[in-house]
């Protein structure tokens, strides 16, 4: 079931918004298999499934890759272990605090049980946050780069 952030606000609890299930890996799947999976299912954020909460994010694959690891590496090896995760009643003005606070751009959202239930983007949170000071302000274009400020050159 699709959750809708229309109507939401900054008090909302962050898991009655619009969560994109987590995707689950394998400790030993591939790095080119990780980053795969995310563009298949359009996430940023992989569960890796350790005994233990870990994440492999489209920024952990584009350092990793850059910094010379071979695709053929693990998502076992290159995991975040401890990553940051909320709670699903955690507000939204909280988790996006929590998100600029840590400097990440995804949030991982858990049940009272502490299990995984979806991920939540700074994106979204802005968006929410947006409309709610001006629902005029952010209004997503059909795919158009804005202008560029008048003062660029």
């Amino acid at each position: 079931m699709r959750r809708t952030s229309a109507l939401a606000g900054p008090d909302s609890p962050v898991g009655r918004l619009h969560l994109l299930p987590p995707v689950h890996v394998a400790p030993e799947t591939s790095l080119v298999e990780v980053a795969r999976l995310l563009r298949e299912h359009g996430v940023s954020l992989a569960v890796v499934d350790l005994s233990e909460p870990a994440v492999v994010t489209e920024r952990d694959l584009v350092g990793a890759l850059a910094g010379g690891r071979s695709t053929t590496g693990s998502a076992g090896e290159l995991a975040t272990r401890h990553p940051v995760m909320v709670a699903a009643s955690m507000p939204l003005a909280e988790a996006v605090a929590v998100m600029l606070d840590h400097g990440i751009r995804h949030l991982l959202v858990c049940d009272e049980a502490g299990r995984p239930i979806g991920t939540f983007s700074s994106r979204e949170g802005m968006r929410i946050l947006l409309r709610q000071v001006d629902p005029g302000l952010w209004e997503p274009s059909a795919g158009a780069d804005p202008a560029p400020p008048a003062d660029a050159g």
